[in-house]
């Protein structure tokens, strides 16, 4: 039974349409991201393959640990000169 609104048919077919277009854009998003990551990776491993025996990357401080270990050590500093004062 039809309900005499061909406009409500046709948004419809247009949503339908819409939701397929927006799938497949993210289809192919996510093909095209997953082959970046795989040579990525190809290029990683060669890398590593060069790497001499032993060899081992140095381990880097993010900023908020390196700015904890400057106040540390500028309040130990601190404290070390009033200890060294008061005496």
């Amino acid at each position: 039974m039809e309900s005499g609104y061909i406009g409500l048919d046709l948004s419809q077919i247009i949503f339908g349409i819409a939701a397929i277009v927006v799938l497949i854009v993210f289809a192919l998003w996510g093909y095209n991201t997953h082959q970046r990551v795989k040579k990525l990776e190809e290029a990683m491993r060669d890398f590593r393959e060069l790497e001499p025996e032993g060899y081992e990357e140095e381990e880097t401080l993010d900023t908020t640990s390196e700015g904890a270990r400057l106040k540390a050590d500028s309040e130990a500093a601190r404290e070390r000169d009033i200890i060294e004062h008061s005496q």
